[in-house]
């Protein structure tokens, strides 16, 4: 079974889709219904974090199905291949410019921080 990004708020959504809870407004996100009549189905390529160290120090996320990609508000860059380092102990972004390029475009369609 492959390991596909999602993001906590999808299970209540997906409780919502098996039980029509009728929840007061509509929710962010998508459901992972599918996922249990099709172990392998997709619903999404991404899933977006925003991490935090300190109180200066904010890094934003993009996980796909091999790569994670940190961009830090202090300029620097992290990328793991989790096909080849599944615990991210080495980071490879100068050495894979291409992916941290493409990840990095991903992470600009979210909304601008502002610490």
């Amino acid at each position: 079974m492959g390991a596909a990004p999602a993001k906590l708020n999808v299970l209540l959504i997906m409780a919502d889709d098996l039980r029509d809870f009728g929840g007061p407004h509509a929710m962010a996100g998508r459901s992972l219904t599918p996922i249990l009549a099709s172990p392998l189905a997709k619903i999404k390529d991404e899933a977006f974090t925003l991490v935090t160290r300190g109180p200066k120090l904010f890094g934003q996320s993009v996980r796909t199905e091999r790569w994670r990609f940190t961009q830090w508000s202090d300029g620097a860059q992290e990328l793991y291949d989790h096909d080849k380092d599944p615990e991210e102990n080495h980071n490879v972004a100068t050495v894979n410019p291409v992916a941290a390029n493409e990840l990095s475009s991903r992470l600009k369609t979210l909304p601008l921080l502002r610490p």
